[in-house]
């Protein structure tokens, strides 16, 4: 019987109590990581629309003059530093543009576009 009091007297978390805590716990951890997680997609979304509005504006100029020299530009778009690299690769009849969109400061390319066309008579 005397065992049997002092295990009434210790103080603690019950099993159930435990568990219940361990459930809130994991709820509440999944409702942040959802929550990181759809905004860091978010902001890679809003990277890649910018990165390829730049691209497209800098391949449409090309195209447009038919322009076959090399080009290593920073181009700033909303805040965003976007690193620009057009290379031209004329042949006989076509030339072969190469345009790569990275992140300035980052190796990581975003986007990479392939174009032929034919360059003008100069």
């Amino acid at each position: 019987m005397g065992k049997h009091k002092r295990l009434q007297n210790q103080a603690g978390f019950t099993i159930l109590e435990i568990l219940v805590g361990a459930l809130v716990f994991m709820i509440g951890f999944s409702i942040v990581i959802g929550v990181l997680n759809g905004t860091l997609a978010k902001l890679h979304v809003d990277e890649l629309t910018q990165a390829g509005a730049v691209g497209q504006m800098v391949m449409e100029q090309t195209i447009a003059v038919k322009e076959t020299s090399t080009l290593d530009t920073i181009v700033v778009r909303n805040t965003r530093q976007f690193r620009i690299i057009r290379s031209v690769q004329v042949a006989d009849v076509c030339a072969v543009v190469d345009l790569t969109v990275s992140r300035h400061g980052s190796r990581r390319v975003l986007l990479r576009w392939y174009y032929e066309f034919t360059p003008s008579a100069q």
